[in-house]
């Protein structure tokens, strides 16, 4: 394991074995482990990979306005042109609602990585200029220090997939700051292959799937078992909970000593 892997990973355990019962310790592991099998092509979606992806966006957008309804579609637009080109990035099921594409799972996700201190987010005002029945309180998601820390300490596996990256920033890049509204109006126009004919995406009914799949599962982010494992741990709630309570602790003084894993 790299330096850089090896920092990051005792960014998460370096606590356990002097706050936890070696039982416990064991049970967590294999937790890490069947988190790690969640992660894999074979299993519904590629959960580590995601969240990474996503806190990796959030942290290189120069737009302050990212609420959800705009991370969606940053995502939506990120994951499926790189598909038209047979590169899979997020792997997510997006489906039509009422403004534009939209994920239930990345929700859980940014819900994740906010429980990990890896995202947060301001509420804003209601959003009351849409000639629409329903209104929205906005929340504009930022990345923490925590989480500026991961993106940085990852850089190394950045590197490893630095054509992919590209790909995502020019993307980004071209979307990020342009108004909600106009980002609406490009997805709700944008065509889909209905099987029959091609389909503005805002004249499907809501619950419509908009498939965005890859053929090639080996063209998309590499990460090894390394990475996976030290993602599993800082992108899990759980862990993040128990190791942030051994930092108040440490610091604290209730530990005189322990030991860095």
């Amino acid at each position: 394991m790299s330096v850089v892997k090896s920092g990051l990973l005792n960014l998460g355990w370096r606590l356990k074995s002097a706050l936890e019962s070696k039982a416990y310790y064991i049970v967590n592991r294999v937790k890490c482990y069947f988190c790690m099998e969640e992660s894999q092509p074979s299993k519904s979606r590629d959960v580590l990979s995601d969240r990474l992806l996503l806190a990796y966006l959030i942290y290189k957008a120069r737009a302050r306005d990212l609420g959800k309804t705009k991370i969606q579609k940053l995502v939506y637009f990120i994951q499926s042109e790189l598909a038209e080109q047979n590169i899979k990035t997020f792997d997510y099921d997006f489906e039509k609602w009422y403004w534009g594409p939209y994920a239930k799972d990345m929700n859980d996700d940014l819900n994740e990585l906010r429980a990990c201190n890896v995202l947060t987010a301001k509420v804003s005002h209601r959003d009351r200029n849409r000639d629409s029945i329903f209104s929205r309180i906005n929340e504009f998601y930022e990345i923490t220090d925590n989480g500026k820390e991961i993106i940085e300490e990852t850089r190394e596996l950045f590197e490893e997939n630095k054509v992919l990256m590209q790909k995502i920033d020019a993307i980004l890049q071209k979307y990020d700051m342009v108004p909600l509204r106009q980002i609406e109006d490009d997805v709700h126009d944008r065509k889909i292959d209905s099987g029959r004919r091609a389909v503005r995406i805002k004249d499907l009914h809501n619950g419509t799937k908009l498939a965005v799949r890859v053929m090639d599962a080996g063209n998309r982010l590499k990460m090894d078992d390394d990475w996976k494992e030290t993602f599993c741990i800082l992108f899990d709630r759980d862990e993040c909970k128990s190791h942030n309570a051994g930092l108040r602790d440490a610091q604290e003084g209730r530990f005189s000593t322990y030991e860095v894993g």
